[in-house]
């Protein structure tokens, strides 16, 4: 009995600090790109959603649609091509960069600032895709 009452109070909680919208999961990158073409600007995208929750808490975006990107594989990848690149997915946690050995030991500035973001659960949640995307000055990488 008390769960549900516990689910119903989240529920109203949620309705009074978040606007209305429909929530997508795409699988893949196609699926993704599909439904940003698809719905374009009512559109936003969450990975991490640091910045997106508390924008949309403030009501200072209410989209019709927030698509999730966290599930994409593709996107949550560290890749390192010996003499040319490393290739940092959009999903990739400030968390997993830390973790990264390739990274600790070959970008050592990377791993550093990495590591001094906020605490553990901002970098276990917050993107690096989300940093760049969300182009604030208080949100981007020492």
């Amino acid at each position: 009995m008390t769960s549900r009452v516990v689910r119903a109070q989240a529920v109203v909680i949620w309705r009074e600090y978040f606007p209305r919208f429909e929530y997508l999961r795409p699988k893949t990158l196609d699926e993704a790109l599909e439904l940003l073409e698809k719905f374009g600007e009512e559109a936003k995208v969450k990975a991490g959603g640091t910045c997106l929750t508390r924008k949309l808490r403030a009501r200072k975006v209410v989209p019709k649609y927030v698509i999730d990107i966290t599930g994409i594989k593709e996107l949550r990848r560290i890749e390192y091509h010996e003499g040319k690149e490393l290739v940092i997915g959009a999903t990739v946690t400030h968390e997993d960069i830390v973790n990264n050995k390739l990274v600790k030991d070959k970008f050592t500035a990377l791993w550093e600032a990495s590591a001094s973001i906020g605490d553990v659960e901002t970098r276990a949640r917050g993107t690096v895709g989300g940093n760049i995307a969300n182009s604030s000055a208080q949100a981007d990488i020492p």
